[in-house]
């Protein structure tokens, strides 16, 4: 079993309807080939966890990197797991501009390595995305 972190940019900022029609698909996708994971939106970024078997979640990503609606896809983490962080959910989603910011752990630092893809380090995201475990 593998963990896959990657970030990306939007194409241009997403609505709600845009995001309530990716997370109803990921969720009707990866519960039948029981993949979970956690897919985190902030204004015109991504951050998403992936956690299945490795044939699975590779495909998964192969097919998210084709995916239009985002672009500049870096994975920043990829390793066997022995255990799932986000095993409750198929995918769980948390659109970051309806919290407070300021009381998000770690939230500036991963959001300024965004800016600068050569900083981005996986402790960041995977530190933001546990938080909403």
């Amino acid at each position: 079993m593998i963990q896959l972190i990657y970030v990306s940019h939007a194409t241009r900022l997403m609505t709600a309807d845009d995001l309530q029609s990716i997370m109803l698909s990921s969720i009707m996708h990866n519960s039948k080939k029981h993949i979970t994971g956690i897919l985190l939106y902030d204004q015109g970024f991504f951050c998403q966890a992936l956690e299945g078997e490795k044939k699975l979640v590779s495909d998964l990503f192969k097919t998210i990197k084709k995916d239009t609606r985002h672009t500049n896809v870096i994975k920043i983490f990829d390793d066997d797991i022995a255990a799932r962080d986000f095993s409750t959910w198929s995918m769980r989603f948390i659109d970051l501009n309806h919290y407070d910011k300021s009381r998000i752990e770690g939230y500036q630092e991963f959001n300024e390595a965004l800016y600068n893809e050569n900083y981005l380090r996986p402790i960041e995201a995977k530190k933001l995305l546990m938080q909403f475990r």
